[in-house]
């Protein structure tokens, strides 16, 4: 029975992580896309951690998909793809390539995230203009 309930919230923390970060990327507001993008990528971070014992630590990578692509939105195709190359070879090299350090990953690859959310957001502020009325 309790099980039944860990997998239904697993799976909506899922769903409901996917689906904002979908906003994200389809927002036209930026803070909005970086505020949905950063909520959803908890929400998939949540789920790889309920789910890493019967899973598998490869579902934390749909969260470095997820913030690569939202912190690029408006970047030319060519930044988006090296910001998801670098993305996933830190997963790789966290995850995969150094085994003693695996179970750190689900603490590490968090980090990264949220750290490059908020680079995003401080390069987004220091650019957007200053609207003063007298």
């Amino acid at each position: 029975m309790y099980w039944a309930l860990v997998a239904t919230v697993l799976w909506l923390c899922l769903a409901a992580g996917l689906g904002l970060g979908i906003w994200g990327l389809t927002s036209r507001q930026p803070a909005v896309a970086l505020t949905a993008g950063s909520v959803g990528t908890a929400l998939v971070i949540l789920f790889s951690w309920l789910g890493a014992l019967s899973i598998g630590p490869f579902t934390i990578a749909l969260a470095v998909v997820l913030t690569a692509l939202v912190t690029t939105r408006g970047l030319a195709w060519w930044a988006r793809i090296a910001a998801l190359a670098v993305g996933l070879a830190i997963y790789y090299v966290v995850v995969w390539a150094i085994p003693p350090i695996q179970p750190v990953s689900l603490e590490v690859i968090p980090v990264v995230c949220f750290l490059t959310y908020a680079a995003a957001a401080f390069v987004r502020i220091r650019q957007s203009p200053v609207h003063r009325t007298a």
